[in-house]
């Protein structure tokens, strides 16, 4: 799971691993869960906007940017099996493999919501290896007051 706030890199990263992956010939997938980006859908190998895209969300639910978030994690929540069998065709025949998830970055689906860790806690039944990553922006390292605040 790539997490961090909005604009710390997480979808460039995302990309760069992809690619430094492949260029090994290692398995590696993408999974875009920002329901708001279009730029990630033409590259991801699971993509939420195939499941639910923000735009009919905003406009026919009238909810903002935040909302639209929520309503599609609990959307994929209530749907886990839509991600399962994507999960599925990726890694067949079974074999090692990375799949990143790019995550939106509103704090709030981490902090105060649960259909993350639901998630997190039916794909990690299905035996496989869960693992984080917290990206920041390089602005706060440079200045040690926001750099002991956020760590």
């Amino acid at each position: 799971l790539i997490l961090g706030l909005p604009g710390a890199g997480k979808t460039t990263f995302c990309h760069c691993a992809k690619y430094y992956s492949e260029t090994l010939g290692q398995k590696f997938f993408y999974g875009n869960f920002d329901p708001g980006s279009n730029f990630q859908s033409k590259k991801a190998d699971i993509d939420i906007c195939r499941l639910v895209f923000s735009q009919e969300i905003t406009t026919e639910l009238h909810l903002g940017p935040n909302g639209a978030i929520i309503f599609t994690i609990e959307y994929l929540e209530k749907n886990l099996d839509w991600l399962e069998k994507k999960i599925e065709i990726l890694n067949s025949p079974r074999d090692s493999f990375k799949l990143f998830f790019d995550l939106p970055g509103q704090i709030e689906l981490f902090t105060h919501h649960s259909s993350l860790r639901a998630l997190v806690q039916r794909i990690k039944k299905n035996t496989y290896t869960i693992k984080g990553l917290f990206l920041t922006d390089s602005f706060f390292s440079k200045d040690s007051t926001i750099n002991h605040a956020i760590f």
